[in-house]
């Protein structure tokens, strides 16, 4: 980027230099440079020469004072790099690191006798916890096939441990010869009083419970304290865990193959005993104690059970609304070629790529351009909405994701012994602390749209006269953004019970709260929960489909009418800034790194989520509390309701018709008490034969 004499090439000046010696020799000798046109370039342009020659060489005499020694390179300091090896996620650097290690013990006493089991069970009751490490094979907990138990006494117990002297002992068996080997460790496994301590304790509470075995006392889950110590690792397996608490080198850890290892087991057995003290430490240092042990703990047993109960699905709805959607498909796929005039594959994003900004000329979206070319993304569409083609893709997207991942998905879920679908719920997951949902993720099941609400239909109350019943905070993440801001304005709304959306619309557009339109209160809905989230005014002006300035001067209305939710937005980027994480209501952190960053998107993602996470985090927070709340009270009152799902905001039980009120007074009491805050926490509570058709219930 060092300019030169426009019109001399990089050869003519080199040419020039190696015949007159220098460029001040080339410059004072300028009537015997031929051509003329070159020397007259030279001649306007040599002070801009004399610069480009003075960027270009390097300078060498700056009064620089270093000493050599200081650059030499030396060993470096192992027990930092370590460190940041382990923090780094840097596996083989840090076994290159530490060097070679004797491999891991996994010495463990094998029994496989009646009488070894009574002894096990006999020293085992003698402590005050035990680690339950289940030897199983790959797969759902409900489906994978348990082999045996790996245990290990900690505290008390005298010179007896699992085995000997606190070694792992490992219950092994196929059968029913399992079942008698684990019939004497009922007892100690069943008793709240031993405490159990384990990885994922609850695959090892569900794959107990195929063997008539209540897994009761979990008190210490590896898993979930590294999740609560760093929730922004990618995941929590033993080794990983490991790795960042333990090791020295690489991961000590041997992998479970397909066919289960009572070796694998005793070594996982015992990195969890190792392991408690280091995470009990850390959990202390970031005061998570509380959370863990009052909040995530007890939780595990209440997803197990609600594991273990499933949900009913009606498979002849599904396949009814497969045959519906397959007849739209169809139909979808005959208008779209019809209108691009020619057979092509829809799902295709090259394909219809060619259609769209090709063939028919529509104009791409400039500002989102992938690596073979322009976006066919649904906000591309929904931008060209007006052309049919592209709203009939749209829908055809919509009607062949609903058919592939629900509707024919499904009915291959449900289970054959229970004639339910048994989700996996997951606390080691999202970095907020909100339950997440797996094989299959039923908290992705759609809200919105009259096919996708369909599917909501298939989902019934599985016993004869039973009835769903769905309970639902209101506005919860707003609630509590009033209570972590303090604005009166806001928390005077949520005391009167007003609808919010439309005092912020009568505000926003500075109309009386009786004028306010139906278009005005959604456009008020949509800044609500918009801005809190930083939502720009470009993204705002789009969705509301007013003019940027427009959108604008909306913020400053919104701000002006809730000036302490304003400060919020503004301030707390910059005090997660300051101490490196967030928290919420309970005490749960979220580390922000990236908001040190230079990288300006990566750092405004962070800056929304230092607003964002302390909402949702503790609304996730309050929803576990409340669960907790749900499951005792009805064990107290002694309903038959079961709680099947929870989604987000939500919570699913099946109950029995005749229990109906008494049941949905104490679910909307339980969730409405679970914290308090300086406004109510409002609950929807419903019920009906199936999700979709539900009636209030209290």
């Amino acid at each position: 980027n060092i300019p030169g004499v426009p019109g001399v090439g990089d050869k003519t000046a080199a040419s020039l230099v190696r015949k007159f010696g220098s460029l001040d020799e080339v410059m004072a000798r300028l009537d015997e440079v031929k051509p003329a046109r070159i020397a007259g370039a030279i001649e306007a342009h040599g002070e801009m020469a004399r610069r480009a020659r003075e960027l270009s060489v390097i300078v060498r005499d700056l009064p620089v004072e270093f000493d050599p020694e200081a650059l030499r390179v030396r060993p470096p300091d192992e027990e930092k790099l370590a460190d940041l090896f382990r923090r780094l996620d840097f596996r083989s650097l840090l076994a290159r690191l530490a060097g070679p290690q004797e491999p891991p013990t996994t010495d463990h006493e094998l029994v496989v006798e009646v009488e070894a089991a009574k002894q096990l069970a006999g020293a085992l009751a003698k402590h005050e916890e035990v680690v339950v490490e289940p030897v199983a094979g790959k797969g759902p907990a409900l489906e994978a096939g348990l082999h045996g138990v790996c245990a290990i006494g900690l505290g008390g117990g005298g010179e007896k441990g699992g085995g000997r002297g606190g070694e792992p002992a490992v219950v092994m068996g196929e059968g029913r010869k399992l079942d008698r080997l684990l019939a004497p460790l009922k007892e100690v496994l069943e008793s709240p009083d031993i405490r159990k301590v384990g990885h994922d304790l609850k695959r090892a509470a569900l794959l107990l419970s195929r063997r008539g075995i209540t897994l009761r006392g979990m008190s210490f889950d590896a898993m979930i304290a590294s999740h609560l110590i760093n929730p922004g690792r990618r995941g929590h397996d033993l080794g990983a865990v490991v790795f960042e608490h333990l090791a020295a080198g690489g991961t000590p850890q041997l992998a479970l193959g397909e066919e289960a290892d009572a070796d694998a087991a005793a070594l996982a057995a015992r990195q969890v005993a190792l392991l408690k003290p280091r995470l009990e430490a850390r959990l202390g240092e970031l005061e998570l104690e509380g959370l863990f042990a009052e909040v995530e703990m007890p939780l595990v047993g209440v997803l197990a059970e609600m594991e273990l109960t499933g949900v009913a699905v009606d498979v002849d709805a599904l396949a009814a609304l497969g045959e519906r959607l397959g007849a739209r498909a169809e139909e979808l796929e005959a208008d779209i070629y019809g209108l691009a005039g020619e057979e092509f594959n829809i799902g295709s994003p090259k394909q219809l790529r060619q259609i769209l900004f090709e063939k028919l000329g529509l104009p791409p979206d400039r500002t989102k351009r992938t690596k073979t070319g322009y976006s066919t993304d649904a906000d591309v569409l929904a931008g060209l909405s007006e052309h049919e083609i592209a709203a009939k893709v749209l829908e055809y997207r919509e009607v062949t994701k609903l058919k592939s991942t629900y509707v024919d998905a499904l009915p291959r879920l449900v289970n054959a012994e229970t004639g339910r679908i048994h989700t996996s719920f997951n606390q080691a997951v999202t970095a907020t602390g909100r339950l997440s949902s797996t094989n299959p993720n039923l908290q992705n099941i759609p809200i919105r749209g009259e096919l996708g609400m369909e599917i909501r239909r298939a989902f019934v109350a599985g016993l004869p006269d039973h009835v769903l019943l769905s309970a639902d905070y209101s506005q919860i993440e707003l609630r509590i953004l009033a209570h972590i801001t303090g604005d009166e304005n806001l928390i005077e709304i949520f005391l009167r019970d007003e609808d919010l959306h439309r005092a912020a619309a009568s505000e926003i557009f500075g109309v009386g709260p009786g004028d306010v339109t139906p278009q005005m209160r959604s456009f008020a809905k949509m800044v609500n929960f918009g801005i809190p989230y930083g939502i720009s005014d470009f993204r705002l002006a789009r969705e509301m489909g007013v003019s940027v300035e427009d959108a604008g001067r909306y913020r400053e209305r919104y701000f002006e009418r809730f000036p302490r939710l304003g400060e919020y937005v503004e301030e707390m980027p910059k005090e997660a800034r300051a101490q490196g994480y967030v928290k919420t209501l309970l005490g749960r952190r979220r580390p922000l790194p990236e908001l040190r960053t230079r990288a300006s998107g990566v750092r405004r993602a962070a800056e929304r989520m230092a607003v964002n996470t302390p909402m949702q985090g503790s609304a996730a927070d309050i929803m576990k509390l409340a669960m907790l709340r749900v499951r005792d009270s009805l064990r107290k009152r002694g309903l038959g309701a079961k709680m099947t799902l929870q989604v987000h905001d939500e919570l699913v039980l099946e109950t029995p018709r005749a229990e109906l009120p008494e049941t949905a007074a104490l679910v909307r009491d339980c969730m409405a008490e679970a914290y308090e805050l300086r406004v109510p926490l409002k609950v929807a509570v419903k019920a009906g034969g199936n999700w979709l058709e539900m009636e209030p219930a209290a």
